[in-house]
């Protein structure tokens, strides 16, 4: 029993170390272009312009939709979109309104266990920092939801 109380435990504790990094799109691109997170962190897709939706793509700088990806929908001037990655991956993504994409406002995230702190692709020239801690995404799980469910569970665990 003690083990399992144990297990429960560390699986809860390691969302609370989850972060919040920002891309932005501002002037028909994103940045930074690239970026390399751990499993857990969320991006937060910050629109700085006119109306943009984050999609999805097969491959990087394709402008074509994953079948099942991601889509934010439409996001007027100053929203945001929040996407949290849990497993490690690479993922690829575009502009999906309007001709952006077909002018290279593409994206790549590297989803990495044990990952450094994120930095910019070979377009950038600043290192991305943490915006927050675990925010709250649309409708999935995300680490602030993890944590508040985690407590409850490691209390539970601990009265076992």
């Amino acid at each position: 029993m003690k083990f399992s109380a144990l297990s429960l435990a560390a699986a809860i504790v390691a969302p609370v170390f989850a972060v919040t990094y920002e891309i932005g799109f501002n002037n028909g691109s994103f940045v930074p272009k690239e970026i390399t997170i751990a499993p857990g962190n969320t991006i937060r897709w910050t629109n700085a312009d006119g109306d943009h939706a984050i999609v999805q793509t097969i491959a990087a700088g394709s402008c074509n939709a994953t079948a099942g990806g991601f889509n934010s929908g439409t996001k007027k001037k100053g929203t945001v979109y929040d996407r949290t990655f849990l497993t490690p991956t690479t993922v690829f993504y575009k502009e999906g309104l309007g001709a952006n994409c077909q002018k290279g406002a593409t994206g790549t995230i590297f989803v990495k266990a044990g990952a450094p702190p994120p930095t910019m692709g070979p377009s950038g020239t600043r290192t991305a920092a943490p915006i927050s801690t675990a925010t709250n995404g649309a409708g999935f799980l995300t680490p602030e939801k993890a944590v508040y469910l985690g407590v409850a569970g490691f209390f539970g665990a601990l009265a076992l």
